[in-house]
């Protein structure tokens, strides 16, 4: 009799605990913060003109997380903006790029690339300003309130007259970056000239702290371009990137895939060297 007693205790006990467990909440996995965006980019114009501007514009209802830049023929060409850019009526990415105190007769393009989502949480754009001067290299960086990350970035460069190219990156590790940096690098005759840079960055609040992973790619060459890519691990993709290239070169494009896979950044020589220089793509990867 305690022996059946004891199987029917036994049974009941195990009834209540899984009873017990069922009623447990369960916390549902976050969302993504950003389920799907689309890229936007201009068309290519080509003449000679010695200044170029082209502005991506996203669709009605949507912000702009980060944009690069593509410069076709890019022979004494010097890219000088990059900016994400909000207002009431249509957010957009601006480039600019100029030609060098050399120039060229050549026929060229830029080409602005927006890369667009609606109902990002939190979302806003930073700007810091540098203090004018004449310096080989001008630096300033932009930082997200407290509880926002950085998912794109941008710069520009002011008053350089084709003589100052602007440079880019991701301040931090591969997670919770909340800091960019854009820079100002004058070319190998010097800029007697004073000028300013401005940093640009795109924050947002992250539903969780693995939906964003920056991914830095470096090269070092001697050649006369120099052709580098940051990918983005499996499952996530490109909300902005930046690019990188010491002297003697230059930046040439920050080009953001139309599958926002990856980030590839081209660097070109400014003058004819042999010196080895270094260059860094750099991807925002958002889930």
């Amino acid at each position: 009799m305690t022996r059946r007693w004891s199987r029917v205790a036994a049974g009941t006990a195990t009834l209540v605990a899984g009873m017990a467990a069922a009623l447990v909440p369960v916390t549902p996995a976050a969302a993504s913060t950003i389920p799907s965006a689309t890229v936007v980019a201009t068309s290519p114009v080509f003449n000679s003109l010695p200044e170029k501007s082209a502005e991506a514009r996203c669709p009605d209802g949507m912000r702009v997380l980060g944009g690069g830049v593509r410069v076709s023929f890019p022979d004494h060409i010097v890219v000088v903006r990059q900016e994400p850019v909000h207002t009431q009526a249509v957010d957009s990415f601006l480039v600019t790029a100029l030609e060098d105190e050399v120039g060229t007769t050549n026929e060229w393009a830029v080409q602005a690339i927006a890369v667009c989502a609606a109902d990002v949480p939190g979302i806003e754009i930073v700007a810091a300003v540098s203090a004018t001067g004449s310096t080989g290299f001008i630096g300033v960086s932009s930082r997200c309130p407290a509880g926002k990350n950085a998912i794109g970035a941008g710069g520009r460069v002011v008053d350089g007259f084709g003589q100052v190219a602007l440079v880019t990156l991701i301040e931090g590790g591969f997670m919770f970056n909340t800091r960019t940096t854009a820079g100002g690098l004058e070319d190998l005759n010097g800029f007697a000239g004073n000028w300013s840079v401005t940093s640009f960055t795109v924050c947002a609040t992250l539903n969780s702290p693995s939906d964003l992973q920056v991914v830095k790619t470096y090269a070092n060459s001697t050649d006369l371009t120099n052709v580098i890519a940051a990918t983005c691990p499996a499952g996530m993709f490109a909300t902005g990137g930046t690019g990188w290239a010491d002297l003697p070169s230059a930046v040439a494009s920050v080009n953001i895939n139309a599958a926002r896979s990856r980030v590839q950044l081209v660097s070109r020589q400014t003058g004819s060297s042999t010196a080895t220089w270094r260059a860094s793509a750099m991807a925002f990867c958002v889930s």
